[in-house]
């Protein structure tokens, strides 16, 4: 049973085994830093520079939060929407 084994995977890694290029991929934490260097290259005074945060392209479906996004809501003021649907939905349920 183990040389079976063995045979179906040495298979299975033979089939998906493929010439890796490394130009097929990108690299976003290096673009990313980058901008962030030219920014801060840019600004002459000595405060931070934070990165700015791109909005997701798409908002369908997803429960990640854009944790960015929230703390500068917060820092703005401003109450996040999910907090106060929660608060709003347990009202309903305890009347």
């Amino acid at each position: 049973m183990p040389r079976l084994v063995g045979e179906l995977a040495t298979s299975l890694i033979e089939k998906k085994t493929a010439p890796f290029d490394a130009s097929e991929f990108e690299n976003r934490y290096e673009e990313a830093l980058r901008r962030l260097i030219d920014k801060k290259a840019k600004s002459k005074s000595g405060k931070k520079t934070l990165e700015d945060v791109d909005e997701p392209a798409s908002k369908s479906g997803s429960n990640v939060i854009d944790l960015m996004a929230a703390l500068k809501k917060s820092v703005d003021g401003e109450k996040p929407a999910a907090k106060s649907a929660r608060k709003s939905g347990a009202k309903k349920k305890s009347a």
